[in-house]
């Protein structure tokens, strides 16, 4: 995500999906308010926000499809 795209939400004491998919990742911090992370305009927007998939547990058959597929 890009800076000048990026929204501000207040951080909540809870996991965020996007850590479960990607172990090593935290959430961005604003650089003025810790309290404060980055987030796209449609995460934002409690509405319109959803979980990313599950891409940990693929499938064999997918896993078998060479990548230039």
């Amino acid at each position: 995500m890009f800076p000048e795209n990026a929204n501000w939400i207040q951080k909540e004491n809870r996991v965020y999906p996007l850590t479960l998919v990607f172990l090593n990742e935290q959430p961005v911090k604003h650089i003025n308010d810790s309290s404060k992370i980055a987030v796209c305009s449609t995460c934002k927007e409690l509405r319109l926000r959803r979980s990313p998939p599950n891409i940990v547990d693929t499938p064999d058959e997918i896993e078998k499809v060479l990548i230039y597929y």
